[in-house]
């Protein structure tokens, strides 16, 4: 009977260990003198006895080792950076260690009741405790920053605790005259190389503001360098190098000694340190002294508790989010307070009277109630511990450097250009010329292209239409806008709208150019007429392929990244960290490369279009140019990234170059060229736009034989095509068959048999052949003479008109205007009379030449006629029947 009862409560205690959830947490035991111990061990056995199935166990690697502070942090960014990142769920460290594992933590408002977290926060443990509008951590206890007065050498000389930092500086000297120089006054707590340096160098100057409420002075103003000079002026009349680079346990170690009898080193009047409970009857324990009375400051640091992110189980972090819970209660708070001698992160207790008429802590409530916290900008930077011992370098070289020839004001540009980031100002040279130039631009764009609507300007740019050029010109206007996205603080949304203005700018630039070439191209073929019944359709194709690229980049991780360069200033530029945003990227630029190979192939293509000739040439000088313009871009932007004033003003000189280069080759320079090119290749300028109907009819020939296509090799495709750009490039007929062997063999036959039959004509038929062929090309030259008498007339109207109108205000418009037609018309008629003159002399001389030529033909021909008849139908049958032959095979096959 006992042996079941036993069993049974062996059962019962296997399962309840099995439900129990272990949660893990790391800390450094070195840092906490049993603190977080103290915290584990209550919490487990709270959990116990209330049942809560949960227990912390600390994280094996980090409690069977032994780190210093900065050790122990190095290996916890170790563990977050590797696959053993989720090794512990809880994890403890120093607060300006906040920005190193944000990306590594949750956030704790998904987990931590919003009453528990403000009631716990102060404003100060806010700073702490947020990072990008999230609260990662909350801080379990601080270390606030006091002075150490000596009692025994205040009170023997009556001397009352310093308020400000003058009063201090009289303190000292006059207790050292007292005793005969055996005081050092002050003990600063900045040694060379440690945070607690940087924690000083805060204070100061937070000290040194005008009023309580004030903000700590920016390193610029003139408080702070009032300040930093007050400062060597301590270390250098009341203190010494040594005493002054102690660190905070050094310090510590020197007041113990200081209580031991028979101890000869020198008595440190007034000490800065950390505060630390157990010095109360040596020492008096106070705020820092200020600029003046009501002003002080205390740095802050401490250790905060923060969870992991890389929790897979939700119940885990709820479990994880109750422990922090507990943490944080007022209850457990005042119990470490009083047993640790600690300064809490919890503000409410420090108001509770209750608690701080409690012995051992009511010196905690005074120094918590009346100090004046200033946090370091461990928030502001991804790279604070740099910053940090960036700070010191230039710190120790103005303290303890008694040599050097940098002045405070030196110094404190120098700690200031750490961090601040500089940007182009509107009020700065690159500003105002990057605004100017835009703007002027912007205004001779559109006055140039109210021009072309003037008939005697606007006859020249017959390459686009007015609405093309219009698309054309707000290109050049959005490129030009970039200037102005490069002033002032970079945005992401300045980011992304610098990327889509340059991409849709070079779309409606020479994207459209590039389509209208295509559309231009001296073919039949069915992709050169769709292009030309669908420009904008496919200028609306090329935008929208712009607008997805660019809307991939918005999504993909893009930033504006701070470059931080030591001597140097700090700016900020657009980044591409991630591989899917570089590939968005390299995908624009071989999408805008394609482009432009493809304009110019159609540019060697219709090289010698006598309708294109100018602007064929105009655009080839222009991509070149932007050829170079683009890989210049792309040099710049990795060879000056480290100079804001070269990267930017570069950048924007190389995008101004382009605008202008477009914007001369392709719209300006057309309003120079002569009128009289147009006039002598009789090109229709009515509609400000060159259409295919202009296209030489040579090429009407052109066809495509698609079986044939489809039989043809690579090789021979790519030879026929190279053929084909040829052939257009010097304007000649192009033949895109290349004939087989069958072919050549029909085609010699058909020869044979046409030649056959030519010469079985007889005389009448020549001659009716040749009166018809006369007959139709006389009507139509004389159709073709009445157009151009008619086309002619109109347009030397519509020129007198214009001109008469200019010339002559006053006169009567409907008398000159049939005057002038009068004359033109005298004029053209009898340029016509005698081209149609000669044009028939011409043709009668030519119609009795062939008279002549043909009967000698025919004579010739009944002479060797009947000789020949036999001759030829024996050949012509044989002729015929292999013909058929081979006509079979080839529908067989």
């Amino acid at each position: 009977m006992n042996l079941k009862y036993i069993y049974l409560i062996f059962l019962l205690t296997v399962s309840n260990i099995s439900l129990t959830e272990k949660i893990y947490i790391a800390y450094n035991k070195n840092t906490s003198n049993g603190y977080f111990e103290g915290l584990i061990s209550t919490f487990n056995e709270k959990a116990k006895k209330s049942h809560w199935n949960i227990h912390i166990v600390p994280n094996e690697y980090f409690n069977s080792n032994s780190f210093n502070d900065e050790e122990y942090h190095s290996q916890l960014s170790v563990f977050f950076n590797n696959q053993t990142r989720n090794q512990f769920d809880l994890v403890i460290f120093e607060n300006s260690y906040l920005t190193n594992f944000s990306d590594h933590l949750q956030n704790l408002k998904l987990y931590i009741s919003k009453e528990n977290i403000n009631k716990y926060l102060t404003e100060t443990g806010r700073k702490i405790s947020t990072f990008n509008n999230h609260i990662y951590i909350l801080p379990l206890y601080l270390d606030y920053g006091v002075l150490y007065s000596n009692k025994e050498y205040l009170n023997k000389y009556s001397k009352k605790i310093p308020e400000t930092w003058d009063e201090l500086i009289k303190t000292v000297r006059q207790i050292s005259e007292e005793e005969k120089n055996n005081i050092i006054g002050y003990g600063g707590l900045m040694p060379i190389d440690d945070e607690a340096s940087t924690c000083s160098l805060y204070e100061f100057l937070y000290s040194f503001r005008d009023n309580k409420n004030d903000d700590i002075p920016s390193f610029r103003s003139n408080n702070a360098k009032d300040s930093l000079e007050k400062l060597k002026k301590i270390k250098s009349e009341i203190s010494t190098d040594e005493i002054f680079q102690l660190n905070s346990n050094e310090l510590f170690n020197y007041m113990d000694e200081q209580e031991k009898e028979n101890n000869n080193d020198k008595t440190i009047l007034f000490i800065k340190n950390w505060y630390k409970k157990g010095y109360e009857n040596k020492y008096f324990i106070s705020r820092l002294p200020g600029k003046k009375k009501g002003i002080s400051a205390s740095s802050i640091s401490g250790y905060s508790i923060g969870m992991s992110k890389y929790i897979n189980n939700s119940e885990i972090k709820k479990m994880a989010g109750k422990i922090i819970d507990f943490f944080i209660s007022d209850e457990i708070q005042m119990q470490f307070a009083i047993s640790h001698s600690i300064i809490s992160g919890s503000d409410n207790i420090y108001y509770n009277e209750t608690f701080c008429n409690i012995t051992e802590v009511k010196d905690i409530c005074d120094i918590y109630r009346n100090s004046q916290p200033v946090i370091r900008p461990y928030n502001k930077t991804d790279t604070y511990n740099k910053y940090s011992s960036n700070i010191r370098y230039y710190l120790n070289e103005y303290i303890y450097n008694n040599e050097t020839t940098i002045d405070a004001e030196r110094t404190l540009e120098k700690i200031d250009d750490i961090l601040k980031v500089y940007i182009i100002e509107f009020k700065s040279s690159i500003g105002n010329y990057s605004v100017m130039a835009t703007i002027i631009t912007i205004c001779i764009i559109l006055i140039l292209y109210l021009l072309i609507f003037n008939y005697k300007w606007g006859k020249k740019f017959i390459f686009l239409s007015k609405t093309y050029w219009f698309v054309y010109l707000i290109g050049i206007i959005l490129m030009m806008c970039y200037l102005t996205f490069n002033i002032g603080i970079l945005t992401l949304f300045k980011c992304h709208v610098k990327v889509l203005v340059l991409s849709v700018g070079f779309t409606l630039t020479s994207t459209l150019q590039c389509i209208k070439l295509i559309a231009n191209t001296p073919s039949r073929s069915n992709i050169v007429l769709t292009f030309q019944r669908n420009i904008s359709l496919f200028l609306s194709l090329a935008l929208w392929i712009d607008i997805l690229l660019c809307t991939f980049l918005i999504f993909s991780d893009y930033k504006n990244v701070i470059f931080y360069k030591e001597d140097d200033i700090n700016f900020q530029r657009c980044e591409f960290p991630s591989i899917f945003s570089k590939l968005i990227l390299i995908c624009l630029i071989l999408y805008k490369l394609l482009i432009l190979i493809i304009h110019f192939l159609h540019i060697y293509m219709e090289w010698n279009d006598i309708f294109l000739k100018i602007d064929i040439r105009l655009l080839f000088y222009s991509d070149i140019f932007v050829l170079i313009f683009g890989i210049m871009f792309i040099i710049v932007s990795y060879t000056f990234k480290t100079n804001l004033t070269m990267y930017y003003s570069s950048k924007n000189i190389i995008v101004f170059g382009y605008c202008i280069i477009n914007l001369c080759f392709n719209f300006l320079s057309r309003f120079f060229v002569s009128s009289s090119f147009y006039e002598k290749n009789n090109i229709n300028v009515k509609k400000y736009a060159y259409t295919f109907n202009e296209i030489n009819e040579t090429n009407k020939n052109e066809i495509i034989d698609s079986n044939y296509k489809s039989n043809e090799s690579l090789n021979q495709k790519l030879t026929g095509l190279k053929n084909k750009m040829r052939n257009y490039h010097y304007g000649s007929t192009i033949i895109t068959n290349i004939p087989n062997q069958n072919d050549k063999q029909n085609d010699k036959q058909n020869d044979k048999q046409n030649n056959n039959q030519n010469n079985n004509q007889n005389k009448n038929q020549n001659n009716n052949q040749n009166n018809n062929q006369n007959q139709n090309q006389n009507e139509n030259q004389n159709e073709n003479h009445n157009e151009n008498q008619n086309e002619n007339r109109n347009e030397n109207q519509n020129e007198n008109q214009n001109e008469n109108r200019n010339e002559n205000q006053n006169e009567n418009q409907n008398e000159n205007q049939n005057e002038n037609q009068n004359e033109n018309q005298n004029e053209n008629q009898n340029e016509n009379q005698n081209e149609n003159q000669n044009e028939n002399q011409n043709e009668n001389q030519n119609e009795n030449q062939n008279k002549n030529q043909n009967e000698n033909q025919n004579e010739n021909q009944n002479k060797n006629q009947n000789e020949n008849q036999n001759e030829n139908q024996n050949e012509n049958q044989n002729e015929n029947s292999s013909e058929i032959a081979i006509n079979l095979g080839i529908s067989n096959k």
